[in-house]
């Protein structure tokens, strides 16, 4: 089991050196990427709050609308991230050339950037304007802003960006398979509540409080919708990088990641880190390290995040043994 743990904390380590070492390399495009979906959020939410007292003739297109494009930068990334991982070469080969990362060191080094962007560079450039801004603005806010003075200032780089989007935008097919695979991941999530319920159905018989199985039912219906949906979220990769339809992207993604999941465990752990921490330092109101750490998770965990699902993708398709065309149910456990 020790032996185990070690492999799969290694293959965690080669994966996030992997995915750091292309962010370095693409920053602008994969930061530009995850800037613009998360615009996209703000501008629908902005959007559903100004049409509110409108009729749903109106909101129900505009929403349409700004799923498809939530949706379509997200496969962008994913297509986007899969070409540049394709054109370093194998990655089993390279992550051999250079040595095992502790992520441990990583995190250590993202702090130390938080550290230093909230001491150095808030306090003595931006303590006077920020201390105004920030009254009026929230933490996401204040990053939206600097993110775009960032790219004003760089406006001459945009080029190769919208070149990216153009070249790695899903095409209608793939975009209509994903749509439809979305709707039965949430589907299979309900289903795992529907299993839970059922196997939990014979304990209200035996005089056992109804609140009490209930409330363990729900519990573990909970875990076993987060285990499903850690092992169908590759579905998307699929359908841009194999052009699978919807159903078999789903098939595809419980059997590469079958044998692999205390491996996706601990990888989504440590991206996790970082919210956990926003949301203890949310708890306590340290309102310096929320927006140090806010900013962390903006500029470095969210990219890092969208490469490390495509690294591992290709990982474990390199490792895969099975057949062109799995069948589900032998994928399951």
């Amino acid at each position: 089991m020790i032996e185990f743990l070690k492999e799969s904390t290694f293959a965690v380590n080669d994966i996030i050196h992997t995915s750091w070492r292309l962010l370095k390399e693409q920053y602008f495009l994969i930061a530009g990427l995850c800037f613009l979906m998360f615009e996209t959020l703000n501008i629908s939410g902005s959007m559903a709050q100004y049409l509110s007292g409108d009729n749903l003739v109106l909101r129900v297109p505009i929403m349409f609308c700004f799923i498809l494009i939530y949706f379509g930068l997200q496969l962008t990334l994913f297509n986007f991230t899969i070409r540049l991982i394709d054109k370093k070469g194998n990655l089993d080969e390279e992550s051999t050339k250079v040595r095992t990362y502790n992520y441990l060191r990583v995190l250590l080094y993202l702090l130390g950037a938080a550290f230093v962007f909230s001491v150095i560079i808030a306090i003595i450039v931006f303590v006077c304007i920020l201390s105004g801004v920030y009254v009026i603005l929230s933490v996401q806010s204040i990053i939206s802003l600097g993110i775009i003075c960032s790219l004003i200032w760089n406006r001459k780089r945009l080029y190769p960006f919208v070149v990216v989007i153009k070249n790695n935008w899903p095409r209608g097919k793939q975009m209509l398979n994903f749509l439809v695979a979305t709707i039965y991941s949430v589907v299979l999530l309900f289903l795992a509540f529907i299993v839970m319920a059922v196997v939990f159905l014979p304990f209200i018989y035996l005089h056992i409080r109804k609140e009490v199985v209930a409330e363990l039912a729900v519990s573990l219906g909970l875990v076993l919708a987060i285990i499903v949906l850690i092992r169908i979220s590759f579905f998307p990769l699929f359908i841009m990088d194999r052009n699978c339809s919807a159903w078999k992207s789903i098939r595809f993604s419980l059997a590469i990641t079958r044998g692999n999941f205390t491996r996706l465990l601990l990888l989504l752990g440590f991206l996790a880190l970082f919210h956990f921490l926003s949301l203890y330092f949310l708890v306590k109101e340290y309102e310096i390290l929320l927006f140090a750490v806010s900013v962390v998770s903006s500029f470095f965990i969210v990219p890092l995040s969208s490469i490390t699902t495509s690294v591992a993708y290709r990982q474990m398709i390199g490792e895969y043994k099975g057949d062109e065309d799995p069948d589900l149910i032998h994928h399951i456990i």
